[in-house]
């Protein structure tokens, strides 16, 4: 059994429209998906970006089980489409049954696995963003995520901003899940 809890919210309140975008895809098998990613800069077209890459993602990722394959196929359609965009991404698929987690990552910042009062980071191989070279193979990262434990998939702007490092917002964000495990929605606030 899975809960999924999502939250977005702009990390500056004068920023009405973005880019930063997530999906949740049911898979065949007993599997879901976890999409979560950044299109470079603020706006209509950051967001129009974030729009196009949902879809394709989301059609690949349907008729494709390898995460790698999914992105490297994402990525091929944004940096052929000759636009100036440029995505940071990562894409998981776990396995509902065996915990079993296969990631593919493009640049976004590393995952936090929070359960029994403690948390680690979770640093899945990663290539370069979406958009920028057309023929990267994305590498497949296996973990396994245990019973019980609360997973989070963020964009850099809830763990890194000009005055907090990356290392000391994912040790923030760990510490709130962890001390939040029994009720992961309450560490959002």
């Amino acid at each position: 059994d899975m809960d999924i809890a999502t939250k977005y919210l702009p990390s500056r309140a004068d920023w009405r429209i973005c880019g930063d975008f997530y999906d949740v895809i049911e898979l065949p098998e007993n599997k879901v998906g976890l999409l979560v990613g950044d299109v470079q800069g603020h706006g209509v077209e950051a967001a129009a970006a974030m729009g196009q890459i949902r879809v394709a993602f989301r059609a690949y990722a349907t008729n494709q089980s390898d995460p790698g394959v999914v992105l490297g196929e994402t990525n091929r359609l944004l940096a052929e489409t000759g636009e100036i965009v440029f995505a940071t991404c990562g894409y998981l698929v776990v396995d509902r049954e065996t915990g079993v987690m296969q990631a593919a990552w493009a640049g976004q910042p590393p995952v936090v696995l929070a359960a029994g009062g403690g948390y680690r980071v979770w640093e899945p191989e990663t290539g370069p963003p979406l958009g920028v070279m057309p023929d990267t193979e994305y590498t497949v990262t296996t973990s396994v995520l245990a019973p019980d434990t609360t997973l989070l998939l963020c964009s850099d702007g809830l763990v890194e901003s000009s005055d907090v490092t990356m290392q000391d917002g994912l040790a923030a964000v760990g510490q709130a899940l962890s001390e939040h495990a029994a009720n992961p929605k309450e560490a959002a606030h």
